[in-house]
């Protein structure tokens, strides 16, 4: 008799072994955008009344791959259970991109009851619309990854990436890149000029703006102040371990006056007079750098004047609005500077179709005493 009875315990609970513990995995939203949780739903088949389980998630932002993980524990000295439960898992992931999805079942008293589910691709994208008017940005309160995706956000300003600009700053993400990448374009006018130190001389051989830290590869150029103004220059290189200092020359010394702090070179109200820019490596070997000066026309007009133009990046329609100036007319301009669209407005807000455009775009927004702006624009078509 108690064989009989052995043998069918021991066939109850190979029946129950046999059975899927996790069952209906998938993923409810196959894309989402930056600031939307993304939604995971599932059924978990309790084998006995007394089994617990706990669920638990990582978003691994190298890998770009999320896994959630059902730690379960089975109690098998207990009555079978005839009923499930249909857990959710909503979780905001911080940056954008294509992640792998995988749920995992385990089963720390019986490995052989361990599960996995490769549910597939959830690709988080950047807002479709409205991107840098976005007054309802998601309080976040994690810690951003440290990836460095460098996101030129809203503000003209680059960011270690889209949930520093987006989540924590609040300044909107604009595009994917270090803002000197879409200087030569943007909504302020800068002059740019590159230069490579294989081909630009060496003016002098020792400087001591940062003593026994920068005497690498120096490039040395003359810059006219003609007026007092704020003097404003962004730079990219080819090499990341490139400073630029600005100095004066001085009893034929050279006078340090200000170091570049990121893609910056900023020295407030700079007095009329000739001065030098140093370019420098860290190391030894050649670079190319590119270094832009802000034009005055962006002084006079873009600190006063900023019309909205929405949805950005746009599939199709573009509404322009500004509330205190009346809009003239609106030129739109490829990168090369090719007109696309000019129309004649009059009025404090209209639409423009773009539907026949795709990529990156300046619009010259001309108003009714006289001022003018840049702005830019992403068409999606």
């Amino acid at each position: 008799m108690k064989k009989i009875i052995l043998l069918l315990l021991l066939l109850w609970n190979n029946s129950l072994i046999g059975e899927n513990i996790i069952s209906f995995p998938i993923i409810l939203t196959g894309s989402t955008n930056l600031g939307q949780n993304m939604q995971v739903q599932f059924t978990v088949n309790k084998l006995t009344i007394c089994d617990t389980y706990s669920i638990d998630y990582d978003i691994n932002y190298f890998s770009k791959s999320i896994t959630i993980t059902v730690d379960y524990n089975y109690i098998s000295s207990c009555s079978e259970a005839s009923f499930g439960s249909i857990e959710n898992v909503s979780k905001l992931v911080l940056l954008t991109g294509i992640y792998n999805v995988t749920l995992e079942l385990k089963v720390l008293s019986n490995p052989n009851l361990n599960e996995n589910y490769q549910l597939g691709s959830l690709y988080v994208q950047a807002p479709s619309f409205g991107n840098c008017f976005d007054q309802f940005i998601p309080l976040v309160f994690d810690l951003c990854p440290i990836v460095f995706n460098n996101v030129c956000a809203c503000d003209g300003q680059t960011y270690l990436n889209e949930c520093e600009s987006y989540f924590k700053e609040k300044k909107g993400l604009f595009l994917n890149g270090n803002c000197m990448n879409y200087l030569d374009f943007n909504d302020q006018p800068y002059e740019c000029k590159q230069y490579d130190s294989s081909l630009n001389k060496k003016f002098f051989e020792t400087y001591s703006c940062l003593p026994n830290e920068f005497k690498g590869e120096e490039m040395y150029f003359k810059y006219t102040q003609n007026e007092k103004k704020d003097l404003d220059i962004r730079f990219i290189a080819s090499s990341a371990n490139v400073k630029l200092f600005l100095v004066k020359l001085e009893n034929n010394s050279l006078v340090c006056l200000a170091n570049s702090v990121g893609d910056s070179l900023v020295f407030n109200q700079l007095e009329k007079g000739d001065y030098y820019i140093i370019s420098d490596k860290l190391e030894q070997g050649n670079y190319s750098v590119k270094f832009c000066t802000q034009t005055s026309s962006v002084i006079n007009t873009s600190a006063l004047i900023k019309a909205s133009l929405f949805p950005n990046p746009t599939n199709g329609n573009l509404w322009i609005h500004n509330a205190s100036k009346l809009i003239e007319k609106v030129e739109i301009m490829d990168k090369v500077g090719v007109l696309v669209l000019s129309k004649i407005i009059n009025s404090y807000v209209d639409q423009l179709v773009v539907d026949g455009l795709a990529g990156i775009y300046i619009v010259k927004i001309w108003y009714k005493d006289g001022a003018s702006e840049y702005q830019k624009i992403i068409c999606q078509n």
